[in-house]
């Protein structure tokens, strides 16, 4: 199965805006306590921050994702290694 380009780039640029928009809105542009209240560890005001960059990262290389294939596996690295920080937490 072979994915268009197309349709990979709107991943990208859907991906962006979702944690944009969604980090902004659900956490009232940082000012909602309830999120970081839930899980100060992960959703802090640091850890929403954080999710908007990755927003931003998202929207910026969606249109050059091909010429960064080590950017996605520094990504998948990234998330693998905090799946475990984070559960040993718990």
């Amino acid at each position: 199965m072979k994915i268009s380009k197309e349709v990979i780039t709107r991943g990208f640029v859907l991906s962006g805006i979702m944690n944009l928009g969604g980090t902004l809105i659900f956490s009232r542009f940082f000012t909602n306590d309830a999120i970081p209240d839930a899980d100060p560890v992960v959703m802090s005001n640091f850890g929403l921050l954080m999710i908007v960059v990755w927003g931003l990262v998202f929207l910026s290389i969606s249109q050059k994702y091909e010429l960064l294939n080590w950017l996605f596996f520094l990504f998948f690295l990234y998330v693998f290694l905090n799946s475990f920080k984070f559960e040993k937490e718990k």
